[in-house]
């Protein structure tokens, strides 16, 4: 069964889709706009969201390390809202043991062909942060939970 699929919210981003799914070696998988994705679709599989969903509960994932908006984003105290910023990130899927959930995120359909295309460079990183198709940010999420880790009471 495939368990990787691509939301494209607009006919602006297809094409950044086809880009984003070679650069991540994702080629073959289904690209869904976001009115045919169901919440048991998305319980049972890895998404990678090509914009931002209209739905904001689909986006919980993200807590409270990135601000996520239509024309902005927010990360570790730094503010973007340039036409040519896009945000990347890769976050635990919320109700699938050892899923993931990808968002890219350009601020203009302008901007996301070539950070696209760069993401594939920055494969151990947990978020990344273009402009004008230069990384200027990147990083790993802390670790939250982890079978290796045991808080003792005191």
């Amino acid at each position: 069964a495939e368990r990787r699929v691509s939301h494209v919210p607009n006919s602006d981003l297809a094409a950044v889709a086809d880009t984003l799914q070679v650069s991540l070696g994702l080629t073959g998988f289904p690209v869904l706009r976001e009115r045919e994705i169901t919440p048991e679709f998305i319980a049972n599989h890895d998404l990678l969201w090509i914009g931002l969903p209209k739905k904001e509960n689909r986006l919980a994932l993200a807590g409270d390390r990135v601000t996520l908006g239509p024309s902005l984003f927010k990360l570790n105290a730094n503010s973007y809202a340039n036409p040519e910023d896009v945000f990347f990130g890769v976050f635990e899927h919320p109700s699938r043991s050892g899923g993931i959930v990808g968002l890219f995120l350009p601020l203009s359909p302008g901007s996301a062909q070539t950070a696209a295309r760069k993401i594939t460079h920055y494969g151990k990183y947990s978020y990344l942060v273009f402009r004008s198709g230069r990384n200027v940010q990147k990083g790993t999420w802390p670790v939250q939970t982890s079978p290796v880790i045991h808080h003792f009471d005191s």
